[in-house]
């Protein structure tokens, strides 16, 4: 059965109707709070954050015999001050009732604290939802619990208070609450996200028992399938307010050729959008466009496009915003967020670009098999350097060193997945990284990067050069490097395709549940994840070139035989990678090259390519005569 996954956000949402600022309107105030019991028995689940920690695989069997939960979330200080003065009508809530066939029942409740016993409750029973079988889609159905008091609750400024649902989790196939651990998801603030459990569970025949304490979700990344949101009413809210989230267009454009520019837009205001009005500045000149809009509620997004725009400007940066001017035909009350940019590169004739694919992975997921096999079979269809992929463990043995920056985006995709250039990531099989690796690598790239290196005791000696083929004051550009290791292991891996029930993946379908894995394209550390800071200069020429040295430290490698490394151009600015270059191990084993003078008499120099002046007799050296040069014993 296909399940939905909600991603958690602190969020608002407006209804529908629309309003004016002199009458009452209605808004919805959106939170997801965080479901920590199971989706269905047999299934999976999570017991929360802090001393609840406890993730259980679909493969573990698990017995729920009513167990308490609660779930509560936080109307914190500043939104109540933000919306002092609104009454609270109604809660309403999504459940993971699927269809609620024992008619399971729910309390909801407001209080001013976790402690405090509640101003308002009402025991409800969820309608919950169904599954279409024909779309293979859940209906979702509201619930609807009017917040119904002799004097009616209204908000106050700065005093928070907290909606808190209480049920009892019986663990019955389809008539459970939905919990999903999602590395999708975005962790919560600080106090705005609870659970406590109460009662016993038994995994793998193993009894574990919980008592009621209240933990802090905060930094847990739950998707729920029970999310709720209030209802307020009352006037003066915000009007006829976008604000312009962000601005996407091609990091690379074509001069005089076509391309389109995306503007991610955002109701933040009182009344439902049905039309924006809009410029776009290309470079100085500016295009106005008014979009219609379906029904766009509170703080919820959409997307308006600029289409079929273009540039003459070649081998340069070119700046480019959006503004939203009106809204609904009225001047845009928004002031401070009406506005955002970005910057495209426009270039006729670039640079060859090489493709690096950062792929997330662990030996603890069962599903990254399909990493493994995807990046055995890129290298072998490009193994002359343009697809550069490496592995990204996190959570086990082989996490990398000084890593935090792209394992703090990985592990927000989840696992199995794929970090393409640093521009977008998305799961990973071998058909999406080849169409990854294939769109990426027709685009000209607007510089190059090479290198070269060499092994010694105290690490491995690095030099790069970078080389522009644009004019750019405005980006700021970094080398960085990372160490990777073949022939890691063996270690054991998980293996959801075990027994061909996921179909067949690179014979893996054939082997154990378990399976022992030597890992190939291990990154082992970075050296500047972001890049270096000042390792290019700011402001750029075509045809400018950049030489810069590093000494990569061994950290975490298991034999240095196995290392390779890749040096990347990262554009700093907004975070994507320029180019990138491979640099084998055969390569940095090699001797280095030797310039070439007038001099024809006989030098020497030892494997390392540091010139010696009185070679060791029966020692292996490199003979130079000339500009010619062998491999002799002395």
């Amino acid at each position: 059965m296909k399940k939905t996954i909600y991603t958690l956000s602190l969020v608002a949402l407006m209804s529908t109707s629309a309003y004016s600022a002199d009458e009452t309107g209605r808004m919805d105030w959106k939170m997801w709070p965080y479901g920590n019991t199971s989706c269905n028995s047999t299934t999976m689940i999570n017991f929360g954050p802090g001393n609840y920690a406890d993730f259980i695989t679909m493969q573990d069997e698990i017995e729920i015999t009513d167990l308490k939960t609660w779930n509560a979330i936080c109307f914190n200080s500043n939104a109540a001050t933000e919306y002092a003065g609104t009454v609270v009508e109604e809660i309403r809530a999504l459940s993971g009732f699927f269809d609620n066939p024992l008619q399971e029942t729910m309390k909801v409740s407001l209080a001013w604290s976790l402690d405090d016993e509640p101003f308002f409750t009402r025991e409800y029973t969820p309608l919950g939802s169904s599954f279409n079988w024909e779309t293979f889609e859940i209906e979702w159905q509201t619930d609807v619990i009017p917040v119904e008091m002799e004097n009616p609750f209204i908000i106050e400024a700065g005093k928070e208070f907290y909606v808190i649902f209480e049920y009892t989790e019986h663990g019955i196939t389809d008539a459970a609450y939905g919990a999903y651990m999602s590395d999708n998801t975005a962790p919560l603030p600080i106090g705005s996200s609870y659970t406590a459990l109460e009662g016993s569970v038994i995994v793998n025949g193993e009894t574990r028992t919980f008592t009621k304490e209240f933990m802090d979700n905060t930094d847990w990344r739950v998707g729920s399938a029970l999310c709720a949101s209030l209802t307020l009413s009352g006037s003066g809210l915000p009007m006829d307010c976008i604000s312009v989230d962000a601005v996407n267009a091609p990091v690379r454009v074509i001069p005089n050729e076509s391309f389109d520019v995306v503007a991610t837009i955002r109701n933040a205001g009182g009344n439902s959008v049905t039309e924006v009005t809009a410029t776009c500045d290309i470079n100085g000149n500016t295009i106005e466009k008014t979009f219609d809009i379906d029904q766009l509620g509170y703080t919820f997004s959409t997307d308006i496009i600029f289409t079929d725009l273009s540039t003459d400007v070649d081998g340069g940066v070119v700046p480019i915003t959006i503004t939203v001017t009106s809204v609904n035909g009225n001047t845009n009350t928004e002031t401070v967020n009406a506005t955002a940019s970005t910057t495209a590169f426009s270039i006729t004739k670039g640079y060859e670009k090489n493709v690096l694919i950062e792929e997330h992975t662990g030996t603890w997921c069962g599903w990254c098999i399909r990493g493994i096999v995807a990046m055995e079979e890129m290298n072998e269809m490009y193994s002359d350097g343009s697809f550069i992929g490496v592995a990204v463990h996190s959570g086990d043995v082989m996490e990398p060193a000084n890593a935090d920056y792209i394992l703090n985006i990985l592990t927000k995709e989840g696992a199995p997945s794929m970090y393409v250039e640093r521009e977008y990531a998305s799961g990973v099989s071998t058909s999406l990284m080849n169409t990854s690796y294939e769109n990426m690598h027709a685009l000209p790239a607007v510089a190059s990067i090479d290198l070269k290196g060499w092994l010694e005791e105290d690490g491995i000696h690095v030099e790069s050069v970078s080389e522009f083929g644009i004019d750019d004051d405005f980006t700021d550009y970094r080398v960085g490097y990372i160490v990777v290791e073949d022939k890691v292991g063996p270690y054991p891996q998980q293996n959801y395709y075990s027994g061909g029930g996921n179909g067949e993946m690179g014979g893996f379908e054939n082997e154990g549940k378990v399976v022992m894995v030597e890992y190939n394209d291990v990154v082992r550390s970075y050296t500047g994840c972001e890049g270096i800071e000042g390792s290019i200069p700011k402001g750029v020429k075509k045809g400018d070139k950049f030489t810069h040295t590093d000494l990569l430290p061994y950290t975490n490698v298991s034999n240095k035989d196995n290392v390779w490394v890749v040096a990347m151009l990262i554009n700093a600015t907004n975070g994507t990678i320029v180019n990138a270059v491979k640099y084998s191990h055969s390569q940095l084993s090699e001797i280095l090259p030797i310039e070439s003078d007038t001099n024809d008499q006989a030098e020497y120099f030892n494997l390392q390519g540091h010139k010696i002046t009185n070679p060791e007799r029966g020692s292996i050296v490199i003979k130079r005569v000339g500009a010619k040069t062998s491999k002799i014993i002395f």
